[in-house]
């Protein structure tokens, strides 16, 4: 029989990755969950396969995992009085559009629901709701968090996808890492594929206002940016060189 979460037992709390879920570090669409009580460890069983349900008990830890693991919904299950981390989810909701805010709470704490829903929250539910019926309601948001994913990813070849959301590259289903003015730069050529650019016009529109920057280090982060891009860096088809000019991006099959 399912189990009903509550906060009637909230000294045994559960830390670190639930036993079924995926392994740590497998690029899932993770639900992490702050301080849940014992009884949510159903939701391991109760999840869609390959989902790592992780969980957490305080707030720093909940902040590290919030940054560190990027989960595509993030569940907050707690007792009345705990304002930071509803603020923290709050500002990261706010910072990344397809991260889905769900604050689980007590049946008489009106308050705090109607403060999250003002905050951004996606949802709001009771903690007596049935763990089955949390963990279907669970997975369609996170469902809805991967489609709009979608929407903020911009084609650069085949196979390879600018992740706008989680300022990475995603080549062949898995991300690649980006330096900051890696991701400016491809994302800026992205948003203008087949327009070419001098290095100068890249230095303004990218680096904005820092001074003495040199332009070959425009051409140093487009050398960065093929490795990860291009099938064959050394002859590149995408971010391609115009002589006399600069650089354009033309995105496609690779």
């Amino acid at each position: 029989m399912a189990t009903t979460p509550g906060f009637d037992d909230m000294a045994e709390l559960v830390a670190g990755p639930l036993r079924g879920s995926a392994p740590r570090g497998a690029r899932t669409a993770e639900w992490l969950i702050i301080a849940a009580p014992r009884q949510l460890a159903d939701l391991a069983t109760l999840a869609p396969p390959r989902t790592n349900v992780h969980i957490v008990n305080d707030g720093s830890a909940f902040r590290d995992a919030l940054a560190g693991d990027r989960p595509r919904l993030a569940v907050l299950c707690m007792p009345p009085g705990d304002d930071a981390e509803l603020e923290l989810l709050s500002a990261e909701r706010r910072r990344r559009p397809g991260l889905r805010a769900v604050l689980l709470n007590a049946h008489d704490d009106v308050d705090h629901r109607l403060a999250a829903l003002r905050l951004g929250f996606d949802a709001c539910l009771e903690a007596e709701m049935d763990v089955r019926e949390l963990a279907e309601r669970l997975r369609l948001l996170a469902q809805e968090s991967v489609e709009a994913g979608r929407d903020h990813r911009v084609p650069i070849a085949d196979g390879v996808e600018l992740d706008l959301d989680g300022h990475q590259l995603v080549r062949d289903g898995a991300p690649v890492h980006l330096r900051p003015r890696e991701f400016a730069l491809l994302e800026f050529l992205a948003r203008h594929p087949w327009r070419t650019y001098s290095r100068t016009s890249l230095l303004a529109r990218v680096w904005g206002s820092e001074r003495d920057i040199d332009p070959r280090t425009v051409d140093v982060h487009v050398r960065w940016l093929r490795e990860k891009v291009e099938a064959d860096p050394e002859r590149p088809i995408h971010l391609t060189t115009v002589r006399g000019v600069g650089y354009r991006l033309v995105p496609g099959e690779r």
